[in-house]
């Protein structure tokens, strides 16, 4: 009887071990474990600053105002932008890791041809740095490596059929806001639109609470002419 029971605890003890290891080489898979593979942050508040080195374009330095993000510490960023970099940073994942022949081939192309991405909170010194490499041929994921590993892996973002490298290979003018001016609508009276060569193009867009009027000059100047003449 004492025999069947220490079986038993045995035989529980041994499967507890094995769905131990299990899962632990499952979560190693998704690239979140191991220092080499930590290319995610849990959250964007950990970051401060993410600056982007690009072999052959301008650094991009990316800083944190509130909730917002500065180019360059003068220009506001697009959110809608910057906001494919926060999903690689977020969200990317373990695809695969490339062959062992084909590595050496890998970090020559990132030391050539590569992406440093550095990311701050707070301090002199990033956090995070690691390198991004060429898309694989499929299209359908990208090559990176951690600052100081040679093993290089491929992630991907999951349900995005493309890669990674052309959301941090962009330059300056495509991450800064497109507005010109930021006014709230209904601070607005009027806006007037002339074009010089085309007067019969030229508007008034006129604020009338809940909808916009939208008027020719034209027909202002010759309703004004008219009340002109009908008044003398």
């Amino acid at each position: 009887m004492k025999r069947s029971i220490l079986l038993v605890l045995l035989l529980i003890l041994l499967s507890g071990a094995a769905y131990y290891l299990v899962q632990k080489n499952e979560t190693s898979k998704k690239g979140i474990v191991t220092a080499d593979r930590g290319f995610t942050v849990e959250k964007m508040e950990d970051i401060d600053k993410i600056v982007i080195k690009h072999v052959k374009l301008q650094p991009l330095i990316f800083t944190r105002v509130g909730k917002s993000w500065m180019l360059d510490g003068k220009y506001d960023v697009d959110p809608a932008v910057f906001v494919n970099i926060e999903k690689v940073l977020l969200n990317m994942r373990l695809q695969y890791i490339p062959p062992a022949a084909s590595t050496n081939n890998i970090l020559e192309s990132i030391k050539t041809s590569g992406i440093q991405v550095d990311l701050y909170d707070g301090d002199d010194l990033p956090f995070k740095m690691f390198h991004i490499g060429s898309d694989v041929l499929k299209g359908d994921g990208t090559y990176m490596v951690m600052a100081g590993s040679s093993q290089p892996y491929v992630m991907h973002l999951p349900g995005l059929s493309g890669g990674l490298r052309s959301r941090f290979e962009q330059p300056a003018k495509n991450f800064r806001d497109k507005f010109i001016y930021k006014f709230p609508s209904d601070l607005i009276e009027s806006i007037q639109v002339v074009y010089p060569l085309d007067n019969f193009s030229s508007f008034i867009l006129e604020n009338k609470g809940k909808t916009f009027s939208v008027t020719p000059i034209l027909d202002l100047v010759k309703n004004q002419l008219i009340q002109s003449i009908s008044g003398h």
